[in-house]
């Protein structure tokens, strides 16, 4: 509690004080500094993902394309893009795959499997790309893909 006449002296020296400010601040943009040059990115807003099947309907045995399309609509590009994807039961993917991919990256989609990995990619700022995996099922009826 302080009275009228008297003053408060803090417990550590404005100098000291001061100094370990700018040791914190030196710390904070040296940790930037290295996340720029590590090729860390912000990745905000995030991209759009969107799938469809092409034709959405075929018979038993028959092959439809299942698309994944990601777009930026940010104004710098986006890295790392990943994404897996697990077909619904009684879908496979076909034989032969036919995998692309305009998004740069590794497609891991094998034939008669179930699961579709999308790892590595990259989009372009206010662009778009595609990944493309022929899919099959012998078994009638509809199938949803949710994941």
């Amino acid at each position: 509690m302080l009275t009228k006449g008297t003053t408060s002296t803090p417990s550590q020296p404005r100098k000291s004080r001061t100094r370990n400010l700018l040791n914190h601040l030196l710390l904070l943009s040296l940790v930037a500094l290295l996340a720029l040059a590590s090729g860390a990115q912000a990745q905000s807003p995030v991209p759009g993902f969107s799938k469809s099947f092409i034709p959405s309907t075929i018979g038993p045995g028959s092959v439809s394309t299942l698309q994944f399309d990601i777009t930026n609509s940010n104004s710098v590009g986006v890295r790392n893009l990943a994404f897996t994807d697990t077909l619904p039961a009684g879908v496979t993917i076909a034989s032969p795959a036919a995998v692309t991919s305009t998004c740069l990256g590794s497609v891991s989609a094998p034939e008669g499997g179930s699961t579709i990995t999308f790892t590595g990619g990259a989009v372009r700022a206010f662009s778009s790309c595609s990944v493309t995996v022929n899919v099959t099922s012998s078994t009638p009826g509809t199938h949803t893909n949710t994941s």
